[in-house]
């Protein structure tokens, strides 16, 4: 090999893609040089062949590293394919998990606007049943004072509570129609400038019709001086009238009923 030996071939040989895992025999006819056989190893060489050389062992070898080349190279394809096959059922996986969890991401976003809708159905519910109840209240003492007009006893006093009641109607009809608080189940409270005394015996007025049938005796103590304060008159009607009609339901026939309101602390206890 002129102008380059058998080390630099194989160097060149194991530096190129194409050729870096051909198998390397040295064909030699220099005695056994231990250096050089560990040279020849350290560039991956195969085997050492010494002349003279015998026909047979070199093509029994040469065949022997072919086949050997051969099943490693079947041996990378192999692998190639089950990575291969293994990138692609990851990727598949991937895929199966990223769909399960838009699935389930799906499935909570349900059940949260399930929530949602059944809450908003318990609110309205229960805001219809509120109202339901307070649409009664108003209708005793106009009912009443329709049967003393019916009589002839259609009085300014009588006036003022089928005014004040229808009133308190109208503004019972506007939360039903008021959608927004029948979402929230809440009430608005409209504050404003009242004697407490009036908003009570309002209260006591409504229920007169029930406690006169049920002949009770009802007992109405109110300070001498106006009780001024800033509330939803309406509101608190209300729940004079509910406390009144329940003491009326509840108690027996000719029994006693007392109302009463004072002063404590800058506070209206009734």
């Amino acid at each position: 090999l002129p102008g380059m030996d058998c080390y630099e071939t194989a160097e060149l040989i194991r530096g190129r893609p194409g050729t870096r895992h051909l198998p390397i025999i040295f064909v030699t006819a220099h005695a056994p040089d231990p250096a050089a056989v560990l040279r020849g190893y350290r560039l991956n060489a195969v085997d050492f062949l010494y002349k003279p050389i015998n026909r047979e062992v070199l093509l029994a070898k040469a065949g022997v590293f072919v086949a050997l080349q051969d099943q490693a190279e079947e041996l990378a394809i192999e692998r190639a394919r089950r990575a291969r096959d293994d990138a692609r059922r990851d990727y598949e996986a991937e895929g199966l998990r990223h769909k399960m969890e838009e699935e389930r991401a799906k499935q909570e976003q349900l059940a949260r606007l399930n929530g949602i809708l059944a809450e908003t159905d318990r609110r309205k519910n229960a805001f219809l049943a509120i109202l339901g109840h307070e649409l009664r209240n108003p209708l005793a003492p106009i009912r009443m004072a329709v049967e003393l007009a019916r009589g002839g006893a259609l009085t300014p006093k009588l006036v003022q509570i089928i005014d004040r009641q229808s009133a308190t109607l109208a503004s019972l009809v506007d939360d039903l129609l008021d959608v927004a608080r029948i979402n929230s189940g809440r009430l608005d409270l409209r504050a404003a400038h009242h004697d407490l005394r009036s908003i009570v015996m309002d209260a006591v007025e409504a229920c007169r019709q029930t406690t006169e049938g049920r002949e009770h005796a009802l007992n109405v103590e109110l300070p001498a001086s106006a009780v001024e304060v800033d509330v939803d008159g309406v509101r608190i009607l209300q729940v004079l009238a509910n406390i009144l009609g329940n003491a009326c339901r509840h108690t027996p026939p000719s029994g006693r009923i007392a109302v009463t309101m004072r002063v404590e602390s800058g506070q209206a206890i009734v």
